[in-house]
């Protein structure tokens, strides 16, 4: 039998969670699957405190707030609770003692002045495709990631 990834659990992971819960739940974990786990955890086959912990100091640094990161590692030990399942091991998950940096006081954010937002939604308009479509509603309509993977036909009135 091979060696099983957190690529192969990842996978398992979500073909069993997406009948349990939101369509928009299930859209943002997909997100942070897709954009931060597994670029960095993807081919490995066990995940150590010290990594992690690692990942964690690592995203604070880019500037992710702590609940964000929070969400991140709660995904992680979900899908390394699926990887310890599917390899048989008899305790369920490793119980990491993993600590966050003190967070500063959040200060104003930066945001696009109007003449970048428009030219943004120029180009975005221009190179049509699902991910920029999405970009380009969220910036039109002020919808969070949430609310924009939920977006259903009968929610929309073209008049």
């Amino acid at each position: 039998m091979k060696n099983l990834t957190i690529q192969d659990a990842a996978t398992a992971w979500a073909a069993e969670k997406r009948a349990f819960i939101k369509i928009s739940s299930f859209s943002t974990y997909c997100l942070i699957l897709h954009t931060h786990i597994l670029p960095v955890f993807g081919h490995k086959t066990s995940l150590r405190e010290k990594e992690v912990q690692q990942f964690i100091l690592d995203k604070v640094k880019a500037g992710y707030r702590h609940k964000y990161v929070r969400d991140i590692i709660a995904v992680l030990k979900m899908i390394n609770g699926q990887l310890c399942r599917m390899q048989k091991v008899p305790v369920p998950v490793p119980a990491w003692t993993l600590k966050y940096p003190a967070e500063n006081q959040p200060g104003l954010r930066p945001v696009l002045a109007a003449e970048e937002q428009d030219r943004l939604l120029h180009y975005l308009r221009n190179h049509l495709n699902y991910k920029n479509l999405g970009l380009y509603i969220a910036l039109s309509t002020g919808m969070r990631i949430g609310e924009l993977c939920a977006l259903q036909w009968k929610d929309i009135d073209l008049s």
